[in-house]
This record gives structure tokens, C-alpha cells and sequence, in this order.
């Protein structure tokens, strides 16, 4: 009597399986809390590199950007949100933060690169 034969019951799982805006947000909250830490990491990688600086406080914004972005969507999650229109905005914004930042790391890189392979007795030469 507990279980249907026609088998709807093994269905009623797979009917959470979608999605939904919180589910989303929380996914979202771990990627941005990771970018902001990979970009702090990346600061310091090309600290001392010549002409690193102006980047340097670029990514520096970027994961305070990342953080506020992480601290707006525990709120909302925290609060029981969870209709899309009210993650919207974040969702964009992260989007738009993220390629940001994959291009600046591109650039960091780069420059990583270029300073090994330009100089690679760093600290040999008087």
C-alpha cells in the first residue's frame, strides 16, 4: 500500500533534481568565495613584478567585489529566498565579474612568464 506499482514513487526523487534559485545561489556563494581567494593568491605571485602594481589592484578589488558578491547571496539564501528574480542581478554580475577576472588572469600569467624567461638568474647578476 506505501508504494505505487506504476511506479511513481522512485519518480519523487528526481523531481528535486531541478534546479532551483537557491540551489543555484549556494553553488554561486562557493565559486565567488574561491575566485576571490585564486585572485588573492595571484596577487601574490606577481607581487614584485616590474609593472605588476596597477593589476595587482585591480584583483585586489575584484575579490573584494567577489566577497561582497558572496556576503549578498548568504543573506538571501540565509533569508529563504528563493525565487529567481531576486538572484538575478547576482547571477549577471557574477558573469560578468568571472570573465573579468579570466582575463586578468590570462595577463598575470603572462607576466609570470615573461619574467622567468627574461630573467632567469634573477638575483645572480650584481
Amino acid at each position: 500500500t506505501g508504494q505505487d506499482p506504476s511506479g511513481t514513487t522512485p519518480n519523487t526523487p528526481q523531481q528535486e533534481t531541478p534546479t532551483t534559485p537557491m540551489t543555484k545561489a549556494k553553488a554561486l556563494a562557493k565559486s565567488v568565495l574561491k575566485e576571490a581567494e585564486e585572485a588573492r593568491t595571484l596577487i601574490v605571485s606577481i607581487e614584485g613584478l616590474e609593472c605588476s602594481e596597477p593589476l595587482r589592484n585591480a584583483l585586489d578589488e575584484h575579490a573584494k567585489c567577489m566577497v561582497d558578491l558572496y556576503r549578498k547571496l548568504t543573506s538571501l539564501i540565509s533569508s529563504g529566498v528563493d525565487d529567481l528574480q531576486s538572484y538575478q542581478e547576482h547571477f549577471d554580475n557574477a558573469v560578468r565579474y568571472t570573465a573579468w577576472f579570466k582575463a586578468r588572469k590570462k595577463i598575470a600569467n603572462s607576466m609570470k612568464t615573461a619574467s622567468s624567461s627574461s630573467n632567469p638568474s634573477a638575483g645572480a647578476s650584481t
